[in-house]
């Protein structure tokens, strides 16, 4: 061979050499609008990575850097290079899986999860997660096989739930009911209440539909705990994340954590409203009042029409009985939010403590107006006040509007049953308290009810 072709045929080797790319070189995604919190723990961990190339270790917590700060994409190309270095770590194909099932690319959700399996099988969250991926491609069958996997290794997970929703999906009620019937009081989430009250109605229970589709009129879909997935918030990054993994912690009863990470922002951004309400929410979740108070009063002074700070300064003078400046500051709040619900509420019930029921029942009223969270409980009071009078019309309405926004309620009914009775309506009343033995909630109640519904009838015979 001819020593130009020869040197012409290695400089192609190398130029091929130099032109492949390195599989495991770091991914480093566009950071474009991240702030400087969110860029340094990036760049730290970039470096740990460009320090040891071969450590899985690393590599993953890069990933799930990546991960929880929203970078999805080299979020999962990191962690199959995580996989790869470190084949024996279950985290790295689970955590790309869940990246998959989030984007509802289920195949490769699937895929991922089967190479996490082959490394450990036993972990009930990651079945409950093939169940629900499998039931969104209608393979009822193996999602119900993958639910009672999850069930068996943990028997208090909502994986009965998930068997259930397999079997509505393919009509078979009855069967659902029996899964459904035994767990309802264990699992106490609406959405099991609504998936008893379809199969109820499916097979002509219809009495027994509209109380449990009352029981699940509100609520969110039904999550599980997930452990694993914990290990990954140590790595949120930026000012807004931050702020809301701290209310993740207060919300999970850990509002020391919370501090830990919520304290730290005041440096960047100290008059932040959204600072100043979770650290002082922070701070009154670990019962120092009185650091809450203080940073509510600054908040104040900073935004002087943030009637939030009202509020929550109302409900820690609530907790206290200070009624004095819990009124005083539910008057501010109102007038920064006449509409408030919760401040209305407030006011009716320090109202009643005064005895100045019609002031009460008029800042109920305001209080449905506003859209109170808690309608059943404001119209179950405001009727006992009306009882209380012998306002009986009046207390009939309120009982009246209570069952019908929940049926559910057995003392609703009770209420609704002893105002009919006074009036004469006894069949009425008879009728409310079958609803209310059918709920079968509040037997005692029930019990001291009919026997003043007999006491009722004797007077008037």
């Amino acid at each position: 061979m001819l020593p130009g072709l020869l040197l012409a045929l290695a400089l192609v080797a190398l130029l091929g050499a130099c032109s492949r790319v390195d599989p495991n070189e770091p991914v480093v995604p566009s950071m474009e609008g991240a702030d400087e919190d969110l860029l340094g723990l990036i760049d730290d961990l970039l470096s740990g990575v460009r320090t040891a190339p071969d450590s899985g270790d690393l590599r993953g917590r890069l990933a799930m850097a990546y991960d929880v700060n929203g970078f999805d994409p080299a979020a999962i190309a990191t962690y199959r290079q995580a996989q790869s270095l470190a084949p024996e770590e279950f985290d790295w194909p689970y955590f790309r899986a869940l990246l998959h099932g989030k984007a509802a690319d289920f195949d490769r959700a699937l895929a991922a999860l089967d190479e996490a399996f082959s490394i450990e099988a036993d972990y009930a969250p990651a079945w409950l997660w093939r169940g629900a991926w499998l039931l969104e491609q209608a393979r009822y069958d193996e999602s119900r096989a993958a639910y009672e996997r999850a069930r068996e290794l943990e028997p208090k997970s909502p994986a009965s739930a998930g068997i259930a929703q397999t079997l509505l999906r393919q009509e078979r009620f009855e069967e659902a009911i029996a899964v459904l019937e035994p767990v309802v009081d264990r699992i106490p989430h609406p959405q099991v209440q609504r998936m008893l009250g379809e199969a109820y109605r499916a097979v002509g229970r219809t009495d027994d539909a509209r109380i449990a589709m009352a029981r699940g009129r509100v609520g969110h879909l039904i999550e599980w705990t997930d452990p694993r997935v914990a290990r990954k918030t140590e790595y949120v990054g930026g000012f807004g994340r931050r702020l809301i993994r701290g209310q993740d912690l207060i919300k999970a009863n850990l509002p020391r954590k919370a501090l830990e990470v919520i304290k730290p922002l005041a440096a960047w951004k100290p008059d932040d409203e959204g600072l100043i309400s979770n650290l002082s929410w922070a701070y009154k979740s670990t019962g120092d009042t009185d650091k809450a108070v203080e940073i509510l009063k600054r908040g104040i002074e900073v935004h002087p029409h943030q009637f939030r700070f009202h509020l929550s300064l109302a409900d820690i003078y609530r907790e206290l009985g200070d009624d004095e400046r819990l009124k005083y500051h539910l008057g501010l709040a109102i007038e920064g939010d006449p509409t408030n619900a919760w401040a209305h509420e407030q006011l009716a019930r320090l109202a009643m403590r005064a005895k100045r029921y019609d002031d009460a029942l008029a800042s109920f009223d305001l209080a449905l107006l506003g859209g109170t969270d808690d309608p059943v409980e404001v119209l179950y009071t405001a009727g006992a006040i009306e009882g209380s009078r012998e306002r009986w019309p009046q207390c009939i309405e309120r009982f009246q509007r209570l069952v019908d926004i929940d049926i559910s309620i057995a003392k609703g009914h009770i209420g609704l049953g002893l105002c009919l009775a006074e009036v004469g309506r006894i069949e009425e009343a008879r009728d409310a308290f079958a609803w209310a033995e059918r709920i079968g909630t509040h037997p005692d109640e029930l019990a001291q009810a009919r026997q003043q519904l007999a006491v009722i009838e004797a007077r008037g015979a």
